[in-house]
């Protein structure tokens, strides 16, 4: 994911990492040497739980399966007017998600689904749909 926030951030943009594991901090510093991205990024190790470092940030990507327990975190971290996205699969995740943005007085937020299924294999055998649920709420 940040391979793909730093390829669509404007040249003079900058994204920010929290990474909580140095292992997965490391891999994701050295995808992004090795497609020549990594000038664009900054990493931060620590749990974003701790508060963010940000008070001003356009947009602001959450990729955790609880974002809803860090909207105060992103709501003083963002600017008026900035985006939040999560990706959530499931609709109970949405569910807490959507009430923890209206306790977090985000006052405009939407939520999109979008449903994709994964192609037969080699044997034949299909498998079942996947439900990925994107939330562009933005305050």
């Amino acid at each position: 994911m940040t391979i793909a926030l730093a390829y669509n951030v404007s040249v003079d943009g900058h994204v920010i990492s929290y990474e909580v594991r140095p292992d997965t901090q490391n891999l994701a510093k050295k995808n992004l040497e090795r497609v020549g991205l990594a000038s664009r990024v900054d990493f931060k190790l620590r749990d974003i739980a701790e508060g963010l470092d940000e008070t001003d940030a356009d947009a602001f990507f959450l990729d955790v399966p609880n974002p809803f327990d860090y909207i105060s975190q992103v709501r003083a971290s963002l600017k008026p007017g900035g985006f939040f996205c999560s990706l959530l699969p499931t609709v109970n995740q949405v569910e807490l998600l959507l009430t923890a943005l209206r306790r977090g007085t985000i006052c405009l937020y939407r939520s999109m689904r979008s449903v994709g299924s994964i192609l037969p294999n080699r044997n034949r055998r299909a498998f079942a749909p996947r439900t990925a649920w994107w939330h562009i709420p933005a305050f």
